[in-house]
């Protein structure tokens, strides 16, 4: 017992002593003992020797073998340990066998386990089923068991599984598992990059799944059986009992584009969103407290509100979020402050909490009808010289220039192309828009929120460069402001209510 708590202190980190060649092997030399940590080996048949330089060979490490021309691995009886993975990366690898006098490991038509069948340790990645059943007494799917299989595409678990160790499905092809009753834990990344995987479901005796678990392209839905006291499932979607947390959005799940988190959850689970590319919004309910570790990666989303319930987001929470253009959230919340000063902040919207009070319109019609082709000046409007509305305005070359959002303009308006005589603008967020037909405008100004408390909207016409902005303050003073700009995009004229030019 002794020497195998030392080969495995020295699997875990300790360095070794020696390091040296042998042939086609590469081993670590640990008290009188090798530790085999690397093969170049290109032959259908390896055979693993029991002894190196008149070493005894009782360890193998983590990733030893990465030819793909290896089709079988053979163990001696002298090997104590095999660390988890070590066959992870052997891509052509069909079978591994093992000396009957070995005293800890053994092999069932070229599957690797314990002495006693209690840990499946190793399925052959290059094995040619398609379907297997994993005998009954199996209590552990060890680490990377089933690991990179390209042919594997169903597995059948006994009732006797407690554990799916870490990693034990990743890349593989597997298109699905039946999860026993009596399966109490599933670690880090079991099923990650299980892309034929389009759902699973989970058993009433679950107690433990670890992270970025069941992170699959291709996955549906994650339903949980009834009665189980820490996991549930709304709508296919994994959540914490009492669905405090969501845990896992399956990234495949069918959707409109549009997902609405329930009212009852306070947290965001690591990778919650991950691979997520149907959705382009996700509506984010009053409450919600934190956001953890790349929430929303690589997913589809194009715009966010961050509520200022918000106390805690995690800095690589929209990471590869490639899509993403609008990030709201009012200012002076956290939410507000932290993306201010992220990576992210070229989309950061202001959204005043006042906005929230003014009607909001389901078609381009209706706000027409309520406001007009354009508000009317007030007498009582805001008073600005040219200066200030240049500088607010970021200057209108920078939307005329490109029509993409921009990171000085965004700041300001947001605005989208009018090609569309029969399209209609949807409201979103209790904001609004305003813009005129086809034949008078090819862009607008939509639902301006800038930091000074101030709304914009108007519309921009790039053939003829002219700008037609409204301004209003909180308390309801319009200013109208109209301009000219050369096909350079300077501006050649600026009038404020009607006045006479001032450029």
């Amino acid at each position: 017992m002794k020497r195998l708590i030392l080969i495995l202190t020295l699997i875990s980190g300790l360095s070794a002593l020696y390091a040296q060649t042998s042939g086609i092997f590469e081993y670590e030399e640990y008290h009188s003992m090798a530790i085999i940590t690397s093969c170049d080996s290109n032959a259908d048949i390896m055979t693993i020797p029991e002894e190196i330089d008149s070493l005894s060979v009782s360890a193998i490490s983590e990733g030893f073998l990465t030819s793909d021309r290896v089709r079988e691995v053979r163990i001696p009886s002298s090997v104590v340990v095999i660390t988890p993975g070590a066959f992870s990366a052997a891509d052509g690898l069909e079978a591994v066998t093992v000396h009957p006098d070995n005293q800890r490991y053994a092999s069932i038509n070229g599957i690797l386990y314990d002495k006693r069948s209690r840990s499946l340790m190793c399925y052959p990645p290059a094995r040619e089923e398609a379907s297997f059943e994993v005998p009954k007494g199996v209590w552990e799917i060890a680490p990377y068991a089933f690991s990179d299989t390209v042919n594997l595409q169903s597995v059948a678990l006994p009732a006797s599984v407690r554990l799916i160790g870490q990693q034990a499905f990743e890349d593989s092809c597997i298109a699905s598992i039946d999860l026993p009753e009596g399966l109490r834990i599933i670690e880090d990344e079991a099923f990650f990059n299980c892309n034929s995987l389009r759902s699973l479901s989970l058993p009433s005796t679950l107690i433990f799944i670890g992270d970025d678990a069941v992170i699959c392209s291709s996955l549906e839905s994650i339903n949980v059986a009834s009665g189980n006291p820490i996991y549930e499932s709304i709508d296919g979607v994994l959540f914490f009992r009492g669905a405090s947390e969501l845990i896992a959005y399956p990234a495949a799940r069918e959707t409109k584009g549009i997902y609405r988190i329930p009212a009852s959850v306070r947290h965001i689970g690591e990778a919650a969103f991950c691979y997520a590319v149907n959705l382009d919004r996700i509506l984010l309910t009053d409450g919600i407290e934190s956001i953890g570790y790349g929430a929303f990666w690589g997913s589809g989303i194009k715009e966010i509100s961050l509520p200022d319930s918000i106390l805690d987001i995690n800095p690589d929470a929209f990471a590869r979020c490639d899509e993403l253009r609008i990030i709201r959230a009012t200012e002076g919340s956290y939410a507000y402050d932290m993306i201010s000063r992220s990576e992210w902040a070229r989309y950061l919207v202001y959204e005043p909490s006042w906005l929230t009070v003014y009607p909001s319109f389901p078609t381009l019609d209706a706000v027409w009808e309520e406001y007009g082709a354009m508000p009317e000046a007030t007498e009582n409007g805001p008073s600005y010289t040219p200066d200030e509305l240049l500088e607010e305005l970021a200057v209108f070359d920078t939307a005329l220039g490109d029509y993409e959002y921009s990171s000085e303009f965004s700041r300001y308006v947001e605005y989208e192309s009018v090609f569309d005589p029969e399209s209609y603008y949807m409201i979103p967020d209790g904001t609004f828009g305003i813009k005129g037909n086809d034949e008078t405008f090819s862009c607008v100004l939509c639902g301006l929120a800038p930091g000074n408390g101030r709304r914009y909207w108007g519309t921009i016409d790039s053939g003829s460069g002219l700008v037609d902005i409204a301004v209003a303050d909180e308390g309801g003073g319009v200013t109208r402001i109209l301009a000219y700009l050369n096909e350079d995009f300077e501006l050649m004229y600026m009038s404020i209510n009607g006045g006479e030019s001032l450029v």
